[in-house]
């Protein structure tokens, strides 16, 4: 078995002179990127649900594909982690914001960055991986490069749905993901 290493680290928009230095400390094979804290709170914590409600939802997902898009041109990550998290507990801004995907995923595309396919939303309240499966044709078709990520916190949940992921995303025409070796990335056949 070969072992990476490898870190998330939360984007903080104004720290990337701090966290590319402390980036540059280490020789990892990958870094990942996230944004788990829109103004000031974090955005994924059961104990926050509540101030969903203290936002208009459109507003507040502008706000949280803002600080991804900062992440995405801050050119300091490989890969972008569980890009629509703030999905998890089914907070739905009931107004189309395709809009907002599609510029993420373009400015990825434009600055060559991976995107985390993340299998742990199955298990959350939105019971689908970050991004839904509806979006993976579309990675597909910008040619986006892709790698999987489980967010376990115990051994049993280490890949977990990998299986029925990889199933999905070879019916929506992907035929590889990617690994990385010292943040060089290699492709995989699935």
């Amino acid at each position: 078995i070969e072992i990476k290493t490898g870190i998330e680290i939360d984007y903080l928009e104004g720290k990337e002179d701090i966290l590319r230095k402390e980036i540059s400390k280490h020789n990892f094979d990958y870094v990942i990127g996230s944004v788990h804290i829109v103004d000031g709170w974090v955005i994924d914590d059961e104990k926050n649900i509540h101030r969903y409600d203290e936002y208009n939802p459109m507003d507040l997902y502008m706000k949280y594909f803002d600080a991804l898009q900062n992440l995405v041109t801050s050119r300091l990550f490989d890969v972008v982690a569980h890009f629509d998290v703030i999905k998890k507990f089914n907070y739905d801004p009931y107004e189309n914001y395709d809009f907002l995907i599609e510029d993420t995923l373009e400015a990825m595309k434009k600055h060559d960055l991976c995107l985390e396919i993340n299998t742990s939303g199955i298990d959350k309240p939105i019971k689908e991986t970050y991004p839904g499966s509806k979006m993976f044709k579309r990675l597909v078709e910008l040619n986006i490069p892709i790698v999987f990520g489980s967010d376990a916190h115990s051994p049993n949940e280490v890949a977990r749905y990998f299986e029925i992921t990889t199933k999905f995303l070879k019916k929506s025409g992907c035929s590889h993901i990617v690994s990385f070796t010292r943040r060089k990335r290699k492709s995989i056949k699935i």
